[in-house]
């Protein structure tokens, strides 16, 4: 696994990361343990998830300014597209031993969930709606400035 070192996470313009997540399976069952700043490049500060989602629906569509983030799909499967404002990608997380390190002033929008998907979502910082950004169209102003 090649994780980022904490200044690398904030640098401008870093393309999100997919990773692998140490697995350990047993006759008994598998377990995945993830440890800030160890197995994450950041101290988690958050943590959510997003279930019985439509798989119509069409979710996130913004940047968020001072929180980094890693997506996991623990059940199902979800279309994660990150922008950094020069490059677009696309991943589809099906596996709950994947995960997408994402940084600051990436572009996220989640879609194509399917009807058993649960998206978890660890954060770097608490939750402050002045920090996220909706627009693309500013998204893009305020990355050229970084």
């Amino acid at each position: 696994m090649n994780l980022w070192s904490w200044p690398q996470m904030m640098e401008a313009n870093r393309m999100p990361e997919k990773i692998l997540l140490n697995e350990h399976e047993e006759n008994d069952g598998s377990l995945i343990v993830v440890e800030s700043e160890k197995d994450i490049p950041f101290l988690v500060k958050r943590t959510f998830w997003i279930y019985n989602t439509p798989e119509n629906a069409v979710r996130a569509e913004h940047a968020c300014r001072n929180s980094d983030f890693l997506f996991v799909c623990l059940s199902g499967r979800v279309k994660i597209t990150l922008d950094n404002g020069r490059t677009e990608r696309s991943y589809v997380l099906d596996r709950p031993s994947q995960g997408i390190l994402v940084p600051r002033m990436t572009w996220m929008k989640t879609e194509k969930f399917s009807e058993d998907a649960i998206l978890l979502v660890l954060a770097s910082e608490k939750y402050d709606p002045m920090q996220y950004c909706s627009d693309y169209k500013i998204f893009l102003k305020e990355i050229d400035k970084i």
